[in-house]
C-alpha cells in the first residue's frame, strides 16, 4: 500500500459520509492520520485493499483500526480457504480434459460425464438409462482407450494390461455392456531385447480378471 493509496481510500471514506476525528480539519493533522495509517497497514495488497473500501465505507463512523483489524482478518482468512481448495490439475483433472474437452462442472458426477460422451460416440442408439446403468465399464472403456492412444511402445510387463488392448461388449443374455481383452497381443508392446511381440491368438492365463475376461476382439 502507498501514501496515495491510503488518500485514496480516506477520500471513500469522505464520499461515504464519514466524517474524520479532526479538529478545525487541521491539515497537519489529516497528514499524521495518513502517515499513521500507512505505518500501520503498509503490507496490505491491492486485494485487501478493495475489501477495506467496500467494507469500511458501510459503517456509520470513521473506520478505527480495530475496523481494519477485522476486516483484514476476514480477507485473510477466506483467501486461506480459497488457497487450500486451490490445487495444481491433477492427472485425473488432465484426463477428463482431454477426453471430455473440458474441465468437469460444479457438482457434476465424472463417471456420468464421461460415460454419456463415450457412448455418445459408441453406443449412440443407446438410452440414458442403459448409459447410466453401465457407466462404470463404459468410464473404464474410455479411460483405457485414453491412455492407449497416448502409447508409444513400451515393454509389456509395464503394460497396465499386460500388453493386451481391453474393449466392450453388449452381453447377448443381460443387455449389459461387459470388458473384455483382446487375446492378441498389441503391436506397440516388445520384450526387454527388443523383439516384437505380436503372438496373435495367445491367451494369458489371469491377470485380467479386475476389469475383463481375456476374448478375441472380432
Amino acid at each position: 500500500m502507498t501514501r496515495d493509496d491510503v488518500i485514496n481510500l480516506f477520500k471513500a471514506f469522505r464520499a461515504a459520509g464519514l466524517r474524520p476525528p479532526l479538529q478545525n480539519n487541521s491539515a497537519e493533522q489529516a497528514n499524521q492520520m495518513v502517515d499513521a495509517f500507512l505505518m500501520q497497514y503498509k503490507s496490505v495488497t491491492e486485494e485487501e485493499l478493495q475489501q477495506l473500501m467496500v467494507k469500511l465505507t458501510r459503517l456509520p463512523y470513521w473506520p478505527r483500526f480495530y475496523d481494519v483489524d477485522e476486516v483484514l482478518k476476514d480477507c485473510r482468512k477466506q483467501k486461506e480457504v480459497e488457497d487450500k481448495h486451490t490445487k495444481a490439475p491433477t492427472k485425473d483433472d488432465e484426463i477428463t480434459k482431454a477426453i471430455l474437452g473440458r474441465p468437469l462442472g460444479a457438482g457434476e458426477s465424472y463417471t456420468i460425464a464421461m460415460a454419456e460422451h463415450y457412448a455418445a460416440i459408441h453406443y449412440k442408439e443407446a438410452s440414458l438409462e442403459w448409459v447410466h446403468a453401465n457407466r462404470l465399464n463404459i468410464t473404464a472403456q474410455a479411460e483405457f482407450d485414453y491412455e492407449c492412444a497416448g502409447c508409444y511402445g513400451m515393454p509389456s510387463d509395464k503394460c497396465k494390461f499386460g500388453g493386451h488392448r481391453p474393449f466392450l461388449r453388449v452381453d447377448k443374455y443381460t443387455g449389459d455392456v461387459i470388458m473384455l481383452v483382446d487375446s492378441a497381443k498389441c503391436g506397440r508392446v516388445y520384450t526387454r531385447d527388443g523383439g516384437a511381440q505380436n503372438t496373435g491368438g495367445q491367451r494369458r492365463g489371469g491377470g485380467f480378471s479386475s476389469f475383463g475376461d481375456v476374448a478375441s476382439n472380432m
